[in-house]
């Protein structure tokens, strides 16, 4: 099943997140491109409506999640998948 790139690239922030233990997390844009399969410029796009939306703050070369509730709310279904 393939999945919108915001589905894809918040379930990619939570899914490092939890590995981390961590609510930052230290990922370019050129990272989250490659891991979620779309391009930067997209990342990019999107990660700033997640910022207007409260979700996440940026900085050079990482994401810190705000509302990992708002964030889990935009992230695909298979998420219950790896968090049980």
């Amino acid at each position: 099943m393939q999945h919108e790139a915001p589905a894809r690239l918040a379930d990619c922030l939570l899914r490092y997140s939890m590995q981390l233990e961590s609510a930052r997390v230290p990922l370019t844009q050129d990272a989250l491109a490659a891991t979620t399969g779309v391009c930067r410029t997209t990342i990019s796009q999107i990660m700033q409506g997640m910022i207007a939306r409260g979700l996440i703050e940026t900085g050079r070369g990482r994401a810190a999640i705000l509302d990992e509730a708002g964030l889990a709310e935009l992230a695909c279904g298979c998420r219950s998948r790896w968090t049980s």
